[in-house]
This record gives C-alpha cells, structure tokens and sequence, in this order.
C-alpha cells in the first residue's frame, strides 16, 4: 500500500514504553521523539561535544519525552527547573532508557559531530 501524505500525517507513530522509577514509587512512561525533538536533542549533544554546558540534559530528555499511556507529553519547559531539582538517580534511569529508547549512542553523537 503506498502511503499518502495524509496516511503518513495522522500515523500515530510513537513507541510507548513503561519503565518501573523506585526513587519514585511507581511507573511513567516515555515515546520515542518526535523528529524536531530528536533535532533539539542532537544539537544539544554536539554542543556538549563541544566542550559546551550539560545544565538541563536530563530535564530536556524528560520533557521531550515523559508522557502518558496515550503518548501525550507530560512536562513542558517551564518545569525545567522542578525536574532538575528531583532524584538525580531517578533522572539518569529515565534519560537513559529515554536514550535507548531512541537509539542515541555514543557513535551516533561521534557521527553527527563528524558531519
């Protein structure tokens, strides 16, 4: 079946996954990043390379992908702050199941540093 702008404009296309937070008490979700915030996330990444500041990371990977059963993003920006302030285990545990979730490795940073 070949795909028409419309088909491919109203795919609900975002991978769920529940991942178990025990500094929490519980379960959240995250999806997969929509591609401008896959865009968001690269350049973060290369300007880390860069020698650039980490402050916020893990609230940007948080924010870009923490939701609810149904996908729906569950933070916006302007929680940045509050996020950076919870359990930095709990943080790291998240980003990085965010980062699988998402394929971001170190080789992919390295590649895009290289473009």
């Amino acid at each position: 079946m070949t795909l028409t702008a419309g088909d491919i404009l109203a795919a609900k296309d975002f991978k769920t996954k529940e991942i178990e937070v025990p500094a929490w008490g519980g379960s959240v979700f995250i999806r997969t990043f929509s591609g401008k915030d896959a865009d968001i996330i690269e350049e973060a990444s290369l300007e880390i390379k860069r020698g650039g500041s980490v402050k916020g990371l893990r609230s940007l990977f948080l924010i870009l992908s923490v939701c609810d059963k149904e996908g729906n993003l569950l933070f916006d920006s302007s929680q940045a702050e509050a996020i950076e302030e919870k359990n930095g285990d709990a943080l790291t545990l998240l980003m990085n199941e965010i980062m699988s979730l998402n394929f971001i490795t170190e080789e992919e940073i390295d590649k895009l540093e290289k473009k």
